[in-house]
């Protein structure tokens, strides 16, 4: 994990820049989280590094600092706070752009008439709540 995060981290990072075409604001926080990710001590519990560990009889300490859980709290809260503010307008809640052209031609349940309006609600009321309930 120690030599796997900061590898994830550039290659991905690597990839989304080169390309700006293919821009999507999850893979900016991909982005951050590897960054952050590689400072963090991952591999303390229930990764592979801690299996090995165990099976050979080198235990390391499993417990994880609290400043870890609240840096990736934090990191996770403000996207989806700031995701929710951004679906708060008229074209996603009234009018589900661009989820009505997103799903209009699949079939399925994606062509049912209220689908993209259910998907355009529940994802805003989603991110609204998503970020107090990481804290709670």
């Amino acid at each position: 994990t120690v030599v796997a995060t900061p590898l994830m981290w550039f290659t991905f990072s690597w990839l989304f820049h080169i390309c700006e075409s293919n821009h999507n604001n999850h893979y900016l926080l991909m982005c951050h989280l590897l960054f952050v990710g590689s400072f963090i001590g991952w591999g303390r519990w229930m990764s592979l590094d801690q299996l090995i560990l165990w099976r050979i009889g080198k235990r390391r300490d499993p417990r994880v600092p609290r400043w870890h859980m609240y840096a990736m709290r934090l990191m996770f809260s403000i996207p989806y706070f700031y995701g929710a503010i951004a679906k708060m307008n008229y074209d996603w809640l009234f009018r589900a752009q661009p989820l009505t052209m997103w799903f209009g031609y699949r079939g399925g349940l994606y062509s049912h008439p209220l689908f993209p309006w259910a998907i355009a609600w529940s994802g805003m009321l989603f991110d609204l709540v998503i970020a107090p309930l990481l804290w709670w």
